[in-house]
């Protein structure tokens, strides 16, 4: 029949077409530097097209261009939430909040993280009155729903709450004034959506950052604009065959608390392996330059602790072993990130 009945292919056909597309919105941009992939723009909104891979999903923007971005510089629009607004940080500690803060050093510079407590969030704000320091408020809500940090002042989101505290101190340490700038975006899943080979002609080497059993380690860049760092391995240190096979795993491991592999140049002697750079070092050397503070900053050491365990929790979910975990061989990035690094190599 015209129009076809429930369960006919002219009834599916229009289903389909019912269906609303994905859409997404950049929380980060992205400069395209493959064939292939698209440029993100900040706060801009795709159409996803396929999404059928972990790190990497086809989309179209919106004058109809189409390729491949990282998956974690984007968040779906209708899940979108705070994740829009630059004060918002969603998990960072207290510990890294403060830090955080303490290196703007602006009155009124603040974040709104998610509380420990699910579901719940709260407000941190630096001041220098009467000495600088990092103040921490719950934001709560009354029976109505409202937000609020003073009851005097409700509001009905926490974007009006902030908006309102901008103006007005009404109880706080200051008026909310400013939040942190140039904020490190996410290392993505290798450098493009199908490249895991590195071409090592596009590789700058920079100043070795240190040596250890499987080679030496140096900073470099990728076609002269993306910091990474390079291990250059030893011959005889790993069976080539099992390395390169290791590395195809390696490149589809993604957490925010594991060193991201950006790719391997296989056919070059010796191998590398390309990474993301983290820009203070082993945690090892880091906490000896710092010994005098961070000794008396237990909540930072137990921050640091906390997010290798999330890092070695996501191996084990993805069935890995890293068989030599070690402050040697974690790294610390900006506002004190803690990552795993050679989980693949140690075996």
């Amino acid at each position: 029949m015209p129009g076809g009945t429930p369960g006919t292919p002219s009834s599916k056909v229009k289903e389909k077409s019912m269906i609303r597309p994905k859409v997404v919105v950049a929380l980060y941009p992205f400069k395209a530097v493959e064939g292939g992939d698209l440029s993100l723009e900040k706060g801009a909104e795709y159409e996803v097209l396929d999404d059928s891979q972990d790190h990497w999903w086809k989309v179209k923007d919106e004058q109809g261009s189409i390729g491949y971005i990282p998956s974690n510089y984007v968040k779906e629009k209708e899940l979108l939430g705070l994740q829009k607004y630059e004060w918002y940080v969603g998990d960072m500690s207290r510990q890294r909040a403060e830090s955080l803060l303490k290196q703007e050093d602006k009155e009124g510079c603040f974040v709104v993280r998610n509380s420990s407590t699910k579901g719940l969030y709260t407000l941190s704000l630096y001041t220098k009155v009467p000495h600088p320091h990092v103040k921490h408020y719950h934001i709560k809500q009354n029976s109505r729903g409202e937000f609020f940090l003073s009851e005097k002042h409700c509001c009905g989101s926490i974007p009006d709450l902030v908006n309102y505290h901008r103006h007005n101190s009404g109880g706080l340490a200051s008026r909310l004034k400013t939040s942190p700038c140039d904020r490190p975006v996410p290392a993505t899943a290798g450098l493009s959506h199908d490249k895991w080979e590195i071409d090592p002609q596009e590789l700058m080497l920079l100043e070795e950052l240190g040596s250890g059993q499987f080679g030496v380690v140096r900073r470099g860049k990728w076609r002269g604009s993306i910091d990474v760092a390079v291990k250059m391995m030893k011959e005889g240190t790993m069976s080539e065959d099992d390395f390169i096979e290791e590395a195809k795993v390696m490149t589809k491991l993604q957490h925010q608390n594991l060193v991201q592999l950006y790719g391997v140049c296989s056919k070059h002697r010796p191998i590398y392996i390309v990474t993301e750079y983290m820009r203070h070092g082993s945690l090892l050397n880091y906490l000896r330059r710092h010994e005098a503070t961070l000794g008396v900053n237990v909540g930072m050491l137990l921050d640091m602790c906390i997010q290798i365990c999330k890092g070695m929790a996501y191996l084990e979910r993805h069935n890995y072993i890293h068989r030599d975990l070690a402050a040697r061989n974690c790294l610390v990035g900006s506002e004190n990130v803690v990552k795993v690094a050679d989980f693949g190599l140690a075996r």
